[in-house]
């Protein structure tokens, strides 16, 4: 019977897969837009398969089967469980970087002004360490609130730099700069396995999904006996319970973020829509398609344009929007490119989501333009999916329920755990007697 059940398993998700590619790739071709394509692929690809292991949940879930999907829902929740706390606990650390950061590092905190100094002032306070000319990028990122300061990154031939700047009188901040928030981004994002890594996290998401579904269908009163906790019939009943009745209430907020999740990390690894294909196999034409120049053919020296110029275009394109970061491609070079985002209130995109325009830095040409309101409805959806994810939309109150639901989420696969162990040890021979038997 396990090796039938397995084998249903194996079938099921490998057919899921494959058609899901199929028909993920086949819509990516139907759109006219290269960028649209990608994200139908990609999005239509992970729907398929989310339903392919509904489908599959429901055929394992009849009565002679639950026992067996009890089984399957255990071991993928132990395979899981660290790589999800991991995941959850960084991700709680990074909605609250800027917090985290300046209360362990005093010297971060600005005191407000009535006004940020031009961006222009803020490299000139950079220049006062650091020579710009040639290097290969210069990114610039507003702070996130009145006590933060700006960043800027400097990307050259002598490495990596970073430095802060105070945003209302332009002057550099010194003090010895921690980057291990860093490492807990690249922890989330990859563990620290670049795109294998990034592919596993998708599969954690999806794992997540399965054990939502599964856990559902496993118990029809799921959602009837949501406030039922059995006190005073041993240890594992009550914490079977506990585990049932907070999978009922994250539900939602399980397939949410994994779902989410999962789309971020199979994007930045699975394009269903082959480069070699949709953009006639020039990464080039990708990344502008995408809104990200990611080289300069180095040509001559030149001046570097007034930054302030690019800001006031942008904002004149979108009323009410606010500048949230500034790249410069090949500062100091007449070949440079300057790529300018913004926030507008309002929109469900994550922070610079709403718009995004580059310029060729020597003439002010406007290469791309990408706004919120143009987009088609599969980029949208990911853009949405993505502020969804890290809580990057209104405000601390939001970020604080994500926390709290988070550290529930961390708290279920702990109780899942849990609950292996207690029936393991029921299990052994000297534990057998005198207890009631309970399914999950």
């Amino acid at each position: 019977m396990r090796k039938s059940v397995l084998a249903r398993v194996v079938l099921g998700v490998s057919v899921g897969l494959l058609s899901s590619l199929i028909v993920g790739m086949g819509s990516s071709y139907l759109l006219a837009s290269p960028t649209e394509g990608l994200f139908a692929g990609v999005i239509v690809s992970s729907l398929l398969f989310v339903a392919t292991l509904i489908l599959l949940s429901w055929a394992l879930g009849s009565r002679p089967l639950n026992q067996r999907l009890f089984i399957l829902h255990s071991f993928l929740g132990l395979a899981t469980g660290i790589l999800l706390v991991v995941i959850v606990l960084s991700g709680v650390l990074l909605m609250f970087r800027g917090g985290i950061e300046t209360w362990s590092q005093d010297w971060l905190r600005v005191d407000p002004g009535v006004q940020f100094a031009s961006a222009d002032a803020w490299l000139d306070a950079v220049e006062t360490q650091i020579s710009l000319d040639g290097a290969n990028r210069v990114d610039i990122a507003w702070p996130k609130s009145s006590t933060l300061p700006a960043e800027i990154d400097v990307s050259g031939p002598d490495g990596f730099k970073r430095f802060h700047v105070d945003p209302y009188r332009a002057t550099l901040l010194e003090g010895d700069y921690s980057t291990w928030m860093d490492w807990v981004r690249e922890l989330h994002a990859s563990l620290h396995m670049k795109r294998a890594g990034s592919l596993l996290v998708g599969l954690t998401g999806l794992g997540a999904i399965w054990l939502s579904i599964s856990g559902l269908l496993m118990r029809s009163n799921l959602f009837k006996d949501w406030r039922v906790l059995r006190r005073g019939m041993g240890v594992r009943i009550f914490v079977g319970d506990l585990h049932k009745r907070l999978a009922s209430w994250l539900f939602p907020f399980v397939l949410l973020i994994a779902f989410s999740g999962m789309l971020i990390a199979f994007f930045g690894v699975l394009s269903v829509g082959p480069v070699e294909i949709l953009f006639n196999g020039s990464k080039g034409e990708m990344y502008t398609a995408l809104g990200y120049p990611m080289s300069v053919s180095r040509t001559e020296k030149a001046r570097m344009p007034d930054l302030e110029l690019f800001t006031q275009i942008v904002k004149n394109e979108m009323p009410g929007a606010q500048v949230t970061s500034v790249r410069v491609i090949g500062f100091g070079d007449r070949d440079a490119i300057v790529s300018v985002r913004a926030s507008r209130q309002n929109d469900l995109a994550p922070r610079g989501g709403s718009l995004l325009m580059n310029f060729r830095a020597a003439t002010n040409d406007v290469l791309f333009v990408r706004k919120i309101d143009d987009m088609g409805v599969f980029h949208r959806f990911n853009t949405a999916m993505v502020a969804l994810h890290i809580a990057d939309f209104d405000g601390l109150g939001v970020r604080m329920f994500y926390a709290g639901a988070s550290v529930a989420l961390i708290l279920l696969a702990i109780l899942g755990a849990v609950i292996w162990v207690l029936r393991r040890r029921d299990r052994l021979p000297e534990n057998r007697g005198g207890r009631p038997k309970v399914t999950h």
